[in-house]
């Protein structure tokens, strides 16, 4: 039986095993839908392959049997296809994917697969077995076939592999990837955003000592009218008879004014320290501001690093082509920001794929490129603004299409409608009830998808807009801070 201090430190390693697994499986995501677009080399091929027999041993080392059985066989693909032993067909694309799926589920329900693993592993030995020959096929009757094993061939055949030697010489271009790459640790995300709002919180203080300052000026603003209005009313009382005032008035009246002083002096003191202070602590402030925020500064790569699945998905179930380029992935932006920009860019791709995209067949009556192309960039317009652009050479959008529409679901009256520029008979997209698509299908077709897109946008303190040309494509643009805004107020009581 396993002790308590065992079942705790299997526990702690299944919790590191996660991320690890997760990025072994987004490698072998990666690497497949570049071999299945042919824009793999060997050094791809080589990186998946690894990719899968470290997550089979990661998983051994965590008792998850069952990620660790779908892995061997996987590895054992990725062998015969280094090999060039084997040529995966379309097919066989999609159960590596979906065996990636379900490896995915499995990592994220501890190891449970529900039943799915056996069946996933059979699939997975129908890759590896062997094509037929060209000629006819040799008939086998019963009697014959019945000694015969249900699998033709040896259990050592998909589960046996080889690591090949590396030249020292030549390291592997992940190796030296990783060869430059600093020292680091792996934090959780939810301390990281602890960190960031404890930091924040600090603005509320230093704003409260700008209120102090203020106050402090304030009072010696006081002090000194005061000191004032004595030394004029002191002018006045020496004008009057000696005999006339009370015995020690003049006395009293020297220390009161000697006092007034004394306290406006000492009140430009504390002004001008508190001031020295404040802005010292200000620039601390905004340095540990800066560094915390980079804590959760992420490349946008870690948001579009699945959407090439998705597309690869989504186009194959829509029975369209489409294939997706991605630029500046290296543009880093706050976690916070690419969390919940998460949900409205798989919106805007699904809607692209869609409603913006024509089928094959409409694509080559129409002179175009079979596969369409979905193009998704990042990039740094000016200093704190990012902006995405997704463009996408489908049909485009007609504006005098989307005025009736929109009169159709009551989004805007008949005399709106004719107002409307073409500008803002595009934007009717985003309104809540108007769909593109006369068909509502699993994917899309309520006219929610689009207001679902700019809400989310907004939230994050950005915006969006498009342009589109009829027949050409249509390209949505949204424009963001590349940190939360944070807004902190003091308030005054009279």
């Amino acid at each position: 039986m396993i002790s308590q201090s065992d079942r705790e430190f299997l526990e702690e390693l299944r919790r590191d095993f996660v991320p690890e697994a997760e990025e072994y499986l987004q490698t072998m995501v990666s690497g497949l839908l570049d071999m299945e677009r042919g824009a793999s080399s060997e050094e791809d091929l080589e990186e998946i392959y690894r990719a899968a027999h470290s997550l089979k041993g990661a998983a051994q080392a965590v008792q998850m049997p069952r990620i660790s059985e779908v892995c061997q066989i996987m590895e054992s693909v990725f062998s015969e296809i280094k090999k060039k032993n084997l040529e995966p067909s379309g097919h066989d694309f999609d159960t590596l994917q979906k065996a990636v799926d379900l490896l995915a589920d499995m990592v994220a329900a501890g190891g449970e697969d529900r039943g799915q693993a056996a069946e996933m592993k059979k699939n997975l030995e129908m890759i590896l077995l062997p094509t037929p020959p060209s000629a006819p096929p040799m008939t086998v009757s019963e009697e014959e076939g019945a000694g015969m094993p249900a699998v033709p061939f040896s259990e050592e055949t998909y589960l046996s592999f080889s690591l090949p030697e590396q030249d020292a010489e030549a390291p592997s271009p992940v190796a030296s990837a990783r060869g430059t790459v600093r020292e680091t640790v792996r934090v959780a995300a939810s301390k990281l955003d602890a960190l960031v709002l404890e930091a924040e919180e600090l603005i509320s203080i230093n704003q409260t000592f700008t209120a102090r300052l203020s106050e402090v000026r304030d009072l010696r603003f006081l002090l000194s009218e005061g000191a004032a209005e004595w030394s004029r009313a002191w002018s006045l009382l020496k004008g009057f008879p000696t005999d006339s005032l009370p015995a020690r008035f003049e006395e009293l009246i020297e220390g009161l004014g000697a006092r007034l002083r004394q306290a406006g002096n000492f009140a430009a003191v504390m002004e001008k320290a508190l001031q020295e202070g404040g802005e010292t602590a200000q620039s601390l402030l905004s340095n540990l501001l800066e560094e915390a925020r980079s804590t959760v500064m992420l490349p946008f790569s870690t948001l579009l690093q699945g959407f090439p699945k998705i597309v690869r998905d989504l186009s194959k179930g829509l029975e369209k082509g489409a294939d997706l380029r991605i630029s500046g992935g290296d543009v880093e932006v706050d976690k916070r920001i690419l969390e919940g920009l998460k949900d409205p860019l798989i919106h805007l791709v699904r809607n692209a794929l869609d409603h913006g995209l024509e089928s094959y067949a409409e694509r080559r009556r129409d002179g175009k490129r079979e596969r369409g192309e979905i193009v998704l960039s990042v990039s740094s317009v000016e200093r704190g603004i990012v902006e995405i652009t997704l463009s996408v050479d489908g049909r485009g959008l007609e504006p005098g299409i989307l005025k009736a529409k929109g009169l159709k679901s009551s989004v805007v009256s008949e005399a709106e409608a004719k107002l409307l520029s073409d500008e803002a008979a595009l934007a009717l997209v985003f309104q809540s009830g108007l769909s593109t698509s006369t068909i509502i299908t699993e994917v899309s077709g309520r006219g929610l998808g689009m207001a679902i897109v700019r809400e989310g946008v907004e939230n994050l303190g950005g915006k969006i807009s498009l342009t589109s040309t009829l027949g050409k494509g249509t390209v949505f643009t949204i424009s963001l801070p590349v940190t939360l805004a944070t807004f902190r107020g003091v308030i005054v009581e009279e």
